[in-house]
């Protein structure tokens, strides 16, 4: 149940004006219609029984109605619409329900009491009910509560069982019908709010709002961007119909995430000999550096180290054309230490150009979307290097192997890590056939949806 509650309420909250920044869900009406057929069954099962109070008349006779309990057969069809301040607004139409109480009758007749007792059921067809739901948005997590509730139940039929004169009190109990039918109509006008702000307190409470980009592993909690969002996200490319909902995301979320990264210096690299399988030997580098045989003849077997850090932060780029790219600049160092002192032996700056290609990955109890990186174009700098004479040809075929090889396969390491991008849904719901578009600054995913209960 909680499932297809919780998409209902985070679609609405989309489309209410609260998405989170960075994101825009929109559904259109074949969406909405399949949460309704799973969502009305389920809170028709949570209002399965509705108690009344009981209700005494004392003029012009006695009669006590007990026991009264309602049952919704049918809430008919739903329509759901948006305010301009957040609020949703649900209305029912063709809302029935029946019920069964007992009732018991008193009366002086001219010398002596006349009583009687049985049962009666109840019933009303084609009634209304209308609620409003507030959205409240404080500090980041949302509060949905019925700010307003209004039932017309019009015309509540009354069934007497068990009386020998029953056609006498099939009149008796018309003239209570006035006081049933308000105390019905009171008994759904709290006992509706008080179960739906049950069933979205409890759903609100399970959604983590915030979610860490990398588990807290690296960052300190809480870390607040210094710059505010520069796209609103839109929905582009079709009408709206093509797909149960599209899912708008803008350059913004990963570029707070690298952002967020490389200042926490989890873009520096140390690669190490091992790293390399033993590679990154002096003896290796002195093929491309000849001094380096005469400066460290006794150390030829000794390993070296490359430091990698970023230069500025990289930038993700969403574009119609190119779809995802990234660019990103950095300074590679080749340090070695003698174990007195330590050398730098070679520094370069390289600019990247990459490519991103995005899918949608799904867990238990999430859905992402992640996107593996390849190398379109790299160029290198020479900025100083401790021998005169150098093979930069070599080196630099050398650079090239080892961010195809093995800079870029970690980065996309840490991006699967950390789970990628998470995207607005729910557990329970399975995308259909997900699609990607690209628009300036903005990634779209256009999906169908299927709801497991």
């Amino acid at each position: 149940m909680w499932v297809v509650v919780a998409l209902a309420l985070c679609i609405c909250m989309a489309l209410a004006g609260v998405p989170p920044s960075g994101f825009l869900t929109s559904i259109n009406q074949r969406a909405l219609q399949k949460i309704e057929d799973a969502f009305l069954p389920l809170l028709e099962a949570e209002l399965t029984h509705i108690d009344v109070p009981d209700i005494q008349l004392k003029d012009p006779f006695t009669i006590d109605f007990t026991e009264i309990d309602i049952t919704v057969t049918s809430w008919g069809s739903l329509n759901v619409s948006f305010n301009d301040d957040g609020g949703i607004h649900v209305f029912f139409t063709g809302f029935s329900l029946v019920g069964w109480m007992k009732w018991h009758y008193k009366d002086w007749v001219l010398v002596s009491y006349v009583q009687d007792s049985g049962t009666a059921t109840l019933g009303c067809e084609d009634s209304t009910i209308g609620f409003h739901l507030d959205l409240t948005d404080t500090f980041g997590e949302l509060t949905m509560r019925v700010s307003h509730m209004h039932s017309d139940i019009g015309y509540i039929s009354v069934d007497t069982h068990g009386s020998w004169a029953q056609w006498i009190y099939d009149d008796i109990i018309k003239v209570a019908e006035p006081s049933l039918n308000k105390s019905v109509q009171d008994a759904l006008n709290s006992g509706i709010p008080d179960a739906v702000d049950g069933i979205a307190s409890g759903v609100l409470s399970e959604i983590n709002w915030l979610a860490p980009i990398d588990n807290h592993e690296y960052t300190d909690d809480p870390f607040s961007l210094v710059e505010l969002p520069s796209v609103i996200p839109s929905v582009f490319g079709h009408d709206g119909s093509a797909y149960d909902i599209d899912i708008v995301v803008t350059e913004d979320v990963p570029n707070s995430m690298v952002a967020v990264a490389v200042q926490r210096g989890q873009l520096n690299f140390n690669i190490t000999s091992e790293d390399l399988g033993g590679f990154l030997e002096i003896r290796n580098l002195s093929m491309f550096m000849p001094c380096l045989r005469d400066l460290f003849p006794d150390d030829q077997m000794a390993p070296f180290y490359l430091y990698l850090e970023p230069v500025g932060v990289p930038k993700v780029h969403f574009d119609t054309d190119t779809g995802i790219t990234v660019d990103a600049s950095g300074c590679l160092s080749a340090l070695y230490s003698d174990g007195y002192e330590e050398y730098d032996l070679f520094g370069m700056d390289i600019d990247l150009s990459l490519s991103a290609r995005p899918e949608i990955f799904s867990n238990s109890t999430d859905v992402y979307v992640l996107a593996t990186l390849g190398v379109e174009s790299m160029d290198i700098t020479k900025t100083h290097f401790l021998c005169d004479m150098i093979d930069f040809q070599g080196i630099e075929d050398l650079v090239n192997s080892l961010f195809m090889d093995l800079i870029v396969p970690v980065w996309n390491g840490l991006f699967e890590e950390y789970g990628g991008i998470p995207l607005p849904m729910l557990p329970g719901v399975e995308l259909v056939d997900p699609a990607f578009l690209y628009g300036r600054r903005m990634l779209q995913i256009g999906t169908d949806f299927a709801i497991s209960v």
